[in-house]
């Protein structure tokens, strides 16, 4: 029997390294997203590189984490330094995934977790970055609101439709500003071009 609960025990730590790990390998994905996408570059094409010299950076100074702590937090080659906004928002998204796992284990609404924790993540950084909050965020972020109707089938519906409206209705309405801000900015701009000034 303790053998039995020891093998158990060990299953389930291994099982929790590799979320960790798979979560900050995504968080990695994260700063990518999140330097990328306020500057509309691809979050697909282009390798990552050093910002001051343009180096490439290579596969094994790519390790999530372990990479810019070995490196000291600078560039191998020119020396710069690197942000340690970078290792953490990895270790936090791998802390995130680990605890999505741990409540709800591996199921939809683990699911539903990581990629709520995922976009408040990246919508927080660029927020911090650019004062500004991508419209893409708060519609994914609405939209799972509502899913979260489908991944508790066994709670009562009204508690369905409290934990949608708290998630939903303040990322829909914000949506709805950013929208209306954007709208607004382009008519101005547009009055200002046909006056000539």
């Amino acid at each position: 029997m303790v053998i039995y609960m020891t093998g158990i025990l060990w299953y389930d730590t291994v099982i929790c390294v590799l979320v960790f790990i798979f979560g900050s390998v995504i968080g990695s994905f994260l700063n990518v997203v999140i330097y990328r996408t306020p500057l509309h570059m691809s979050i697909v094409n282009g390798p990552s590189h050093c910002f001051l010299c343009g180096e490439r950076i290579k596969p094994y100074d790519l390790v999530p984490i372990f990479s810019w702590i070995f490196l000291g937090g600078k560039c191998r080659k020119c020396k710069a330094p690197i942000s340690a906004r970078y290792t953490v928002v990895e270790a936090l998204t791998g802390i995130m995934f680990l605890l999505a796992y741990i409540r709800f284990s591996a199921s939809l609404p683990m699911v539903v977790a990581i990629v709520f924790f995922s976009l408040l993540i990246v919508l927080s950084c660029i927020d911090i970055d650019h004062m500004e909050i991508p419209y893409w965020c708060t519609i994914s972020i609405a939209v799972l609101g509502i899913a979260t109707f489908f991944t508790e089938p066994n709670m009562p519906w009204w508690e369905h439709f409290a934990g949608a409206a708290v998630i939903a209705v303040p990322f829909a309405i914000l949506a709805l500003f950013v929208w209306a801000a954007a709208m607004f900015s382009l008519w101005r701009h547009r009055v200002l071009c046909l006056a000539g000034r």
